[in-house]
């Protein structure tokens, strides 16, 4: 049922993806872009959806073989996010400190 409803969605988000990018192609500019790509991801997901209700029950035929965790230091993600949030408030109040 929700796979269907999924589908449907899709559906209704690809389209109107597509003619909001049909409609940008006018003004040339990153409208056209954005709404392509847009468009492409709703795509992929309509096609992922439909392969699913094609074989829902896939499953492989062995087990995976599990491999132990490890630990990934964390403090590399943190600090890039940290800089990006940054430089974005930077972006944001340099501008209206200038004037």
């Amino acid at each position: 049922m929700w796979l269907w409803i999924g589908i449907v969605a899709s559906i209704f988000c690809l389209l109107a993806s597509a003619g909001l990018a049909i409609n940008s192609l006018n003004d040339a500019g990153p409208g056209v872009v954005f709404f392509a790509l847009l468009a492409l991801f709703w795509a992929k997901m309509l096609f992922t959806m439909l392969r699913q209700t094609r074989n829902p029950e896939a499953a492989p035929d062995r087990e995976p073989v599990a491999s132990p965790a490890n630990f990934v230091p964390h403090w590399f993600l943190m600090g890039a996010i940290l800089l990006t949030a940054l430089l974005v408030c930077l972006a944001i109040i340099v501008p209206l400190l200038v004037k």
